[in-house]
């Protein structure tokens, strides 16, 4: 993830990020209670890398054409009419 999205954070946060991977590797041959250390160090490093490619993702946001609130309920486009279809020749029998 941090090859793919480096531009998108800090230096400082993506050598926080290497240097926690770096830790955990170093770690996968010592007991559970370090590896689980290194992985939670890892993890909070790598939020802000999330947190970036989250806000990369949403893309930026245009105002609605209409001038209203971003997420206001919209007319429908189509003439559509909710009815009830009765039969007329199945009432006359």
């Amino acid at each position: 993830m941090l090859k793919d999205h480096r531009d998108k954070i800090s230096d400082a946060d993506a050598k926080q990020v290497e240097e926690a991977l770096a830790d955990t590797k170093k770690k996968m041959d010592g007991s559970v209670e370090e590896i689980n250390k290194a992985v939670d160090n890892l993890t909070q490093a790598s939020h802000k890398l999330a947190e970036a490619m989250y806000k990369a993702s949403s893309g930026p946001q245009t105002p609605p054409q209409d001038g209203g609130a971003p997420h206001a309920e919209s007319k429908p486009k189509d003439d559509v009419v909710d009815a009830e279809f009765v039969d007329v020749d199945e009432k006359k029998k």
